[in-house]
């Protein structure tokens, strides 16, 4: 079980270093930090600071279950020891959905325009191609989030249906899921 270390030491297009790794257990901290941190920096995600599990020892737990999973990974964009960015990839818990993995992926607003979604988009996709259960890749994003949806479909996404109304912010506006997929 398990698989191989995801790590590639890129420059984004500001030239600054960083590398992308599959994230360990120890990272679960840095992790937790991360989450919180872009949570507050934008509306453009499903999940909330509130919704998140805090405990250490849990966070440590599913980090373990994605990197010893045959159909998951977690892997972490970091600079100067700082998580940017991350990118999971979940696949299907039973034999007839373990083919498809859902994406989630958050970086940093200062790290926005960077490249780095981009870098760990193509890491991902990278590993799914390598993995021997994942043929597709599924995300959802809102509809207003278009920097999202045009970086999607630079790597082969395309829109698969739209929830309507799914998500209600809280200033009580309604946003549309949009899901979108790629084969690998």
């Amino acid at each position: 079980m398990g698989h191989p270390a995801v790590f590639t030491v890129l420059v984004d297009n500001r030239g600054e270093s960083y590398t992308i790794r599959q994230a360990t257990e120890s990272d679960c901290r840095s992790i937790l930090t991360h989450k919180l941190l872009i949570f507050s920096e934008t509306d453009l995600l499903l999940q909330t600071s509130e919704d998140l599990d805090r405990d250490l020892s849990h966070q440590s737990l599913l980090l373990r279950q994605y990197r010893t999973s045959v159909n998951s990974t977690f892997i972490v964009a970091e600079r100067h020891g700082e998580i940017i960015g991350s990118l999971s990839l979940f696949g299907g818990p039973f034999r007839r959905n373990r083919h498809v993995a859902q994406l989630g992926m958050g970086v940093r607003s200062t790290d926005w325009g960077k490249g780095i979604g981009g870098a760990l988009l193509d890491t991902a996709i990278v590993w799914a191609k390598t993995n021997e259960f994942i043929q597709k890749i599924t995300l959802q994003v809102y509809h207003t989030n278009s920097r999202a949806i045009l970086l999607y479909q630079r790597r082969g996404f395309v829109e698969e249906g739209r929830l309507v109304r799914e998500v209600r912010l809280d200033d009580h506006s309604f946003v549309d899921l949009i899901s979108m997929r790629r084969f690998v």
